[in-house]
């Protein structure tokens, strides 16, 4: 089973906690909620291991949701102590705190990796990289299917400089048939040792241009990339599973899909980031940056790449192969030209 508590989800719960413990009308009750409260980080842990609310954040929404259901039923049954019932909900899981260690931030499941398989060729292909001089080197091979639905297919993954980099990743172009990459801008801007002409440094986005490998400039908002890379992973209830996978037509799919035998780097840092600690700004809403910057260069390129936002495949249009199918072609092509406005329409014919 998949679930994944959005990022933006943790300041709008960690604002209802405080209404709750608001509400405690008891002095005594209302100081000892507040002081073993502040001593949690209900934020950063799982309510279990394994079953329910077990991500990141998920003790914290737990917690808040019995304290909501004991408050509405104090509000039913007045005989109930309402500030005792209250404040025992509140801290009956705080314990997990010493129980359990953080939780995931990210949660990747068998479902979420597939075996290598041969990819079609009318899907789009692109990159994604985080540059390493003494730190590895990442690059990532995306495929986008006719759905919209990410595949990481192949990995570069080791340190280097540009000139020992470039022609490795260009050979491995012709492997996975991509050309656009996406990289960390503020990487790509750093100055090297190598003057140009001119005397002046060039950057390591030049580098790698004189080495035939051009690099776009990715969105680097860590927040952002860390909520749309936990939007891939979340499996959605509705959501049917591509045709190419195992389990296809059944329902629970993500929308990121991992061919774990050619990214292993990627898998084992996705099960192992850690959240931005507590006593840090954006606790619980993005990766540790520290640990992103020493161990975690394909979580980094992983986000670049999803910030590029990349669009469904266009799908092959079948060939005709009766009457009837083209008849039903003609009149898709009226309807489709007429429903276009007047001025952008193009004439049926001209003399």
């Amino acid at each position: 089973m998949c679930l994944v508590m959005g990022a933006g989800d943790v300041d709008e719960l960690a604002g209802f906690l405080d209404f709750l413990v608001a509400e405690l009308t008891h002095a005594g009750l209302a100081a000892t909620v507040r002081n073993v409260l502040g001593a949690c980080e209900l934020a950063a842990y799982p309510a279990t291991p394994d079953d329910h609310h077990s991500y990141a954040g998920g003790l914290l929404e737990h917690s808040v949701g019995v304290a909501t259901l004991c408050r509405e039923t104090a509000q039913l049954h007045r005989r109930l102590r309402s500030d005792l019932l209250l404040a025992a909900a509140l801290l009956h899981d705080v314990g997990r705190t010493i129980e359990l260690g953080r939780g995931p931030a990210f949660t990747v499941t068998d479902d979420h990796l597939v075996e290598p398989f041969e990819l079609p060729a009318g899907w789009q292909r692109f990159e994604s990289m985080d540059y390493g001089l003494t730190n590895p080197t990442c690059f990532l091979a995306w495929a986008v299917d006719y759905d919209g639905n990410l595949i990481s297919f192949g990995s570069f993954y080791r340190p280097g400089l540009p000139s020992e980099t470039a022609p490795i990743v260009l050979k491995l172009r012709q492997l996975w048939r991509t050309s656009a990459c996406w990289g960390d801008p503020a990487s790509l801007a750093a100055p090297t040792s190598t003057l140009n002409r001119f005397g002046s440094p060039l950057t390591i986005e030049q580098e790698f241009a004189d080495h035939g490998l051009a690099i776009a400039r990715a969105n680097n908002e860590p927040r952002r990339g860390y909520t749309r890379l936990r939007e891939l992973l979340r499996c959605g209830p509705d959501r049917r599973f591509p045709d190419w996978h195992p389990r296809r037509g059944q329902p629970g799919s993500p929308r990121w899909f991992i061919v774990e035998r050619q990214c292993p780097e990627l898998v084992e840092q996705l099960r192992s980031a850690p959240l931005q600690p507590v006593d840090r700004r954006w606790a619980g809403e993005m990766i540790d940056p520290r640990w992103e910057g020493a161990h975690g260069h394909a979580v980094a390129a992983a986000r670049y790449g999803a910030m590029s936002r990349p669009g469904p495949s266009p799908e092959p249009e079948k060939p005709i192969e009766s009457e009837a199918e083209r008849i039903a072609w003609l009149q898709q092509q009226a309807l489709k030209r007429w429903s276009e406005p007047r001025e952008n329409r193009t004439p049926a014919f001209q003399l």
